[in-house]
């Protein structure tokens, strides 16, 4: 080779270590700045046992809290829920497809996520798949709320239900009950319309927008006390909206988050006083909230009940006060029995004789002799450490033959344990005792002539 050829290839291999070091170069930039770089030298995977597929999820979610036990991360993974791109690494094809944006739980989206065959649907009883049932309930209709309102202020002739926040169908038809107990016209809502009278766009802003399960607490719904769909009620929240656990990548500063990634079966009366007693309407259709609660007791389970919940010059009984209110009321008159009703007391299952009896007989007691009875599935989702029931077992039954496996008989005794805390009561009995009631009369207001109890924590 000549000495112009030894100098060509010299320098043709100095270009080439050049060009080579440059690009590892600017290859090393650019990785130093990807933005999960900030948060894992390296992307993490896992393999939920669930999917089988792998995900890069917590490459950059590395400190967010396992979100209940039974649903650990190690079989569930994160797209199961969330949706989004499994392998990506920047934010924005991440979060591609996101169901429900921040909120899986959501109506919206809520067939895609918790109501999935094998998640929180039952084949071998559609009607009480929390999926199907809640967003039939009053609670995400309004339909009692909108139909009381129409009639008072002359938009219709009756009471019955017409309308609701949004269009709902009944999916299994009429219910049995008679039309008059139902309070509905047909089996389905119109969505409410605002737009065909002032006085009905004032009830939308001030009274529907924000308080019930399609609506719930983000940047631009300040006015909710709550987050939407499911997490309404089985996620922790705190009015402020601002998340305060460990996942380094959500903005502590930014509103429309759940303080931690947490959810629960053991809801404490907060969740529900979130918006069952924050306000009242006037007659000007304007919501005014409460402004004597005591801040601290509305994410504060242990704080002054009386104070937090109960309206000054209210009656109630002590039980009401001591108790949650998951511990009174059964899961249908909650989440629904899966037909599409207007008013509340056709879901109505418990009264004070559900659990205390009458003077002419004992509460309705019903013998667990099958595995296969409903006790026993409802039982799974109750708190950790939840006294287990066994065969032969005799719980309490609430109309429409609801069971409450937290009310049963022990030694003779009829005890209540609570679905929350690790407490039980004694439940006293009217039966055989110096009660002066009448059966027939068993209305709340009833009880209150000798027990309100709401003298005592004035």
């Amino acid at each position: 080779m000549g000495r112009g050829a030894k100098d060509a290839w010299s320098l043709t291999a100095l270009f080439g270590i050049v060009f080579l070091g440059a690009a590892i170069a600017l290859v090393f930039i650019r990785d130093s700045r990807r933005p999960w770089k900030r948060f894992s030298p390296e992307p993490k995977a896992i393999v939920p046992t669930l999917t089988g597929k792998p995900e890069r999820c917590l490459t950059c979610h590395s400190g967010i809290e396992e979100i209940s036990p039974a649903h650990p991360i190690s079989a569930f993974g994160c797209v199961i829920c969330h949706g989004g791109s499994a392998l990506a690494l920047s934010k924005t094809r991440a979060h591609r497809g996101l169901l429900g944006k921040r909120n899986p739980a959501s109506l919206r989206v809520q067939e895609k996520t918790c109501g999935v065959e094998g998640c929180h649907t039952r084949q071998d009883n559609p009607k009480r798949s929390p999926s199907i049932s809640v967003p039939l309930t009053l609670m995400a209709t309004k339909a009692s709320e909108v139909s009381k309102t129409a009639f008072a202020l002359g938009w219709q002739s009756d009471e019955l239900a017409r309308f609701g926040v949004v269009e709902t169908r009944d999916p299994f038809g009429l219910a049995p009950e008679p039309l008059k107990k139902r309070a509905l016209l047909g089996n389905g809502l119109a969505p409410f319309k605002a737009w065909e009278h002032p006085l009905k766009a004032r009830f939308v802003k001030n009274c529907l927008e924000f308080c019930h399960l399609h609506s719930g607490y983000d940047q631009n719904n300040p006015k909710a006390r709550h987050l939407s769909g499911c997490s309404a009620c089985h996620v922790p929240f705190r009015p402020d909206g601002r998340y305060l656990g460990k996942d380094r990548t959500i903005n502590k500063g930014e509103t429309g988050h759940a303080p931690y990634h947490r959810m629960t079966t053991a809801i404490p009366y907060t969740a529900c006083n979130a918006c069952h007693n924050q306000g009242v309407h006037s007659l000007r259709l304007k919501f005014f909230y409460r402004t004597d609660i005591p801040r601290a007791s509305i994410t504060d389970p242990k704080a002054d009940r009386f104070k937090a919940y109960y309206i000054p010059q209210a009656q109630f009984a002590r039980c009401e006060v001591e108790l949650e209110c998951i511990d009174c009321h059964t899961r249908t008159e909650v989440m629904g029995d899966g037909h599409l009703t207007g008013n509340k007391a056709s879901l109505q299952r418990v009264r004070c004789k559900t659990c205390h009896g009458t003077r002419s007989s004992p509460p309705d007691l019903r013998t667990l002799e099958t595995g296969a009875n409903e006790a026993f599935w409802m039982i799974r989702s109750y708190r950790k450490g939840f006294p287990a029931l066994r065969l032969g077992d005799r719980v309490v039954v609430a109309d429409g033959n609801d069971p409450l496996p937290h009310v049963r008989e022990e030694n003779g005794r009829i005890v209540l344990h609570s679905k929350v805390y690790e407490k039980s009561w004694e439940v006293p009995l009217v039966f055989q005792s110096g009660c002066t009631q009448t059966p027939e009369k068993q209305h709340s207001q009833d009880c209150y002539l000798c027990h309100d109890a709401s003298r005592s924590f004035r």
